[in-house]
């Protein structure tokens, strides 16, 4: 089945899950890997970002927030934040997202409403627990589209 094309060169953001159904976002840089699932489930819906915004403010975030910008909105709604930092790294990339941000209060991915969930894809392996803090490469558990720099 053929996916949307990958967004280069546009700081993109998309969702999943972890299995312990923490929510987490992840931006891409523009390069980095996206799960085709995911292409197909949040690219033609801007709605999805949209929707976590209407979500109520939990608390604040916990932990160094690097870069004040959208980066503070998510684990103010209980969502923790990953980057593809590599884009500015010349040396020593991590070739993974690197966790930002955790919020204080957790959101599970149970709290979102059913059309939201629908459009979430869940991290089945159980090594991977967003609130350890953890960078994650996402290759490693879903068939990804990356961009040509990556």
């Amino acid at each position: 089945m053929l996916h949307p094309a990958y967004p280069e060169d546009i700081d993109w953001e998309w969702f999943c899950a972890d299995s312990f159904g923490s929510v987490g976002v992840f931006f891409t840089a523009g390069r980095a890997p996206i799960p085709v699932e995911v292409l197909r489930l949040q690219w033609n819906d801007p709605d999805v970002t949209g929707d976590f915004f209407k979500y109520p403010r939990i608390v604040g975030s916990d932990g160094d927030i690097i870069y004040q910008s959208t980066y503070e909105y998510y684990p103010e709604r209980g969502i923790f934040v990953f980057d593809w930092s590599d884009i500015h790294r010349i040396r020593d990339y991590l070739n993974q997202y690197e966790f930002i941000a955790a919020p204080f209060q957790p959101a599970k991915i149970a709290d979102f409403p059913p059309s939201l969930v629908s459009r979430i894809p869940v991290i089945l392996d159980h090594s991977v627990r967003f609130a350890d803090r953890v960078n994650v490469d996402v290759r490693r558990f879903f068939d990804c589209v990356e961009g040509d720099h990556c």
